[in-house]
This record gives C-alpha cells, structure tokens and sequence, in this order.
C-alpha cells in the first residue's frame, strides 16, 4: 500500500522539478574565474563571466565569456523556450544543446569528439555554481550471465580527464 501512494507522489515530484519553466530568477550578469583541472593534477583559472537576460518568446539570451578584456572569448548563445520541459541552448551555428532544468540546476550533456561532456548550472544565494567535467576513454564490463545464471549488463565506463568549476557571483 505504502508504494503505491510513493511512486506518484515520486513521479509528480520529478514532474514539477523538470516542468518549472520560469528562469527570472536566473536573470543576470555573473563572474568569476574558472578553474581547469586536469587527471594529471594541473590547476589553471581563467576569468568566466555569464550573462543571462530575457529575450523575446520566452527566450533568453545566454551569454559566455571566457578572459578579460581584448582577448575575451564572447559566446553568444540563445537559451530557447522548454519544449516538454526540456530547454534547447541554440549556439546559432548550427548546433543545438539540450539543457534540463531540475529545481535551481539546468544539466546539459552531449558527445563531442569522442568525449562526453557534462556541465551543470546551479543556482545560489549568492550567484551561480558551474561544474563541467569531460569523459572519454570507454571501457566496457559486464554483459555476461553469473554462474547462478543472473544476466549481468553491459556497463560502459568512462575515464573522466577534466574537470571545470566556478563559482561565479551576482554583480549587481
């Protein structure tokens, strides 16, 4: 009886996290520094700003930039509006990213090259926590039936070889 009242209330849980569609609380201009680690223990920062501001129909502008000054590398993305609860980031060059918000964090993961990126937005109090990490590598396990005879499954693992954070403040 008890999982039958658990597994709505779990679905409708995960359906108001992944449906919530307003990002006014995003709205802002954000910075900081980056912070590249690498598998082999090499730290770098670079400066890292973001701006996030409403667009038109619901979309928003999702500004990038990387470095200071002459040298800044701007992206200019397009945040596009949720279709069944899944955000599009347009990075008007052909290439479209599927984001997923999921109560103050909006995740993004796709293949590039080879590697797996993974990048996560969290929201705080205090600005927006950012962490991105790049997988390749693939090494498969499993997919073999246990002498008791349970099927085990083909698991792909991935060697994580970077790892990017910041914690970038609200300017005012």
């Amino acid at each position: 009886m008890f999982m039958r009242l658990l597994i709505p209330l779990w679905f409708f849980s995960i359906g108001t996290a992944v449906f919530s569609q307003d990002l006014s609380d995003w709205c802002g201009h954000y910075a900081g520094n980056l912070y590249i680690l690498s598998a082999n223990g090499q730290l770098t920062g670079v400066p890292m700003e973001l701006k996030i501001s409403s667009a038109d129909s619901g979309s928003y502008h999702w500004t990038l930039v990387y470095g200071a000054d002459s040298t800044a590398d701007v992206r200019e993305y397009l945040l596009l509006p949720p279709v069944n609860g899944r955000y599009t980031l347009d990075e008007r060059n052909g290439i479209f990213l599927s984001m997923t918000k999921f109560a103050d964090e909006m995740i993004c993961v796709f293949e590039v090259s080879g590697a797996i990126v993974w990048i996560s937005y969290a929201l705080t109090k205090k600005g927006l926590d950012i962490k991105i990490t790049s997988s390749a590598t693939p090494e498969l396990s499993g997919g073999i039936t246990s002498g008791e005879g349970e099927e085990i499954p083909l698991i792909t693992s991935y060697e994580t070889s970077v790892c990017q954070y910041a914690s970038l403040k609200k300017r005012k």
